[in-house]
Parts: structure tokens; sequence; C-alpha cells
């Protein structure tokens, strides 16, 4: 979903009878070229940790904790934060590249290069139907960069093409 596109999806599909619940964030992509400012190539991955630095990753940014979201370590920041850039990310990634709260990451998006400091570590559970990502990002970074949007529809069976038609 382009941003343009974003509020007419958004009032498409919710205007379809049956549908319980739309949620939709934003994403861009890019990679983790550096690990508390060692490059990933020169630093200690735990081997279940190795796919985060494989390729592309998709990354989002939200000024509020996302429903559902369970913080281990740290804390959420402000809503209105308007500081250096912050990131939060999944506790076992944390564990098998050896960081923390107050540590960083390196992350290279659309060819610009962020450092960031790690404010939180959430617990996911990615066998889970819910949205989550890796990493994500305090407000104030990523909002002006080219992005798409996913979402996610939970809708009553029989609404279902319905939803599929309204949101192309």
């Amino acid at each position: 979903i382009q941003p343009d596109q974003a509020a007419a999806f958004d009032a498409a599909v919710r205007a379809v009878p049956g549908v319980e619940e739309l949620r939709r964030v934003p994403t861009i992509r890019g990679r983790i070229v550096a690990i508390d400012r060692v490059p990933v190539e020169q630093a200690t991955i735990h081997p279940d940790a190795q796919w985060a630095v494989r390729g592309d990753r998709a990354f989002t940014y939200s000024p509020t904790l996302p429903e559902g979201t369970r913080l281990v370590a740290g804390q959420w920041w402000p809503a209105t934060y308007a500081g250096p850039p912050l990131i939060s990310i999944d506790a076992s990634l944390a564990r098998g590249f050896g960081v923390g709260i107050g540590d960083t990451l390196t992350l290279s998006i659309l060819g610009r290069e962020i450092e960031a400091t790690i404010h939180s570590l959430r617990d996911i559970d990615w066998r889970s139907l819910r949205f989550d990502f890796a990493i994500i990002f305090s407000p104030g970074v990523l909002e002006g960069a080219p992005q798409t949007h996913i979402a996610a529809v939970q809708v009553r069976p029989e609404a279902e093409e319905a939803v599929e038609r309204a949101g192309t």
C-alpha cells in the first residue's frame, strides 16, 4: 500500500460489513551493517541470529508501544520523542548479537547509514499472527523516507472476498 493510498484503503476495507479489525503499519527495508560499531562481517553473531544480517530486513517505526508488545528490558520512548535515533529490538536477537540497552546497531536504509541506540528489548513470539518487527525505530527517523504500508485484516469468513475486492 503506497502512503498516498493508505487512507482510502482503510476507508474501503472498514466499509465492508464483517471487518472486525484492521491494522496497518509503515515498512521500510534496509540492512544491519554494524553491531555496536563492529561491521557485521567482523562481529561475533550466534548462529540463531545470523538470519538478521543476511540481506534486507523490514523495519517500522512507532511513537507508541504496539498493542500486545511485551518489553523485557528498557522502556518505550515518549510518543513525542524527537531526539537521536532509538530502536527497540527483539530480545533474542539482542542475545544473539551480544548487545543490550545502550548499545548500537547501524542500519543502511536507502543508502544512508543510521546509527541507533538500543532503548528497549521486546519478547516476540514469532509463531503468533501479529505484526512484529525485529527492529522498531523511534519517531522522527524514518517518516520522511520512501516507504510502503502493510495491513492485516481480521474478518468474518463470509466477508473475505469483499475485503479482497475493497482493498485492491
